[in-house]
């Protein structure tokens, strides 16, 4: 997987209303940090839908609000 960032110190952002200080520069980062498989979410950084396919170099900032929504199959 490409590194699209060099910034290496933890970042402080909030993810579905939890405060974090996390090693995630990416989103990628961030799913895998979490243990989340990047094909069954929905990511919102500050308010705007991100791709899936930006996930790996879409790079996540100092106070970015971001929200995932999970798919989970049932019947």
């Amino acid at each position: 997987m490409p590194k699209c960032t060099d910034n290496a110190s933890p970042l402080r952002f909030t993810v579905n209303g939890q405060p974090m200080t996390l090693q995630a520069q990416t989103l990628a980062e961030l799913l895998r940090l979490l243990d989340l498989r990047d094909s069954a979410v929905v990511a919102e950084v500050n308010g705007h839908v991100v791709p899936r396919e930006s996930f790996v170099c879409f790079s996540l900032k100092e106070g970015d609000k971001v929200e995932l929504v999970r798919f989970v199959g049932g019947g």
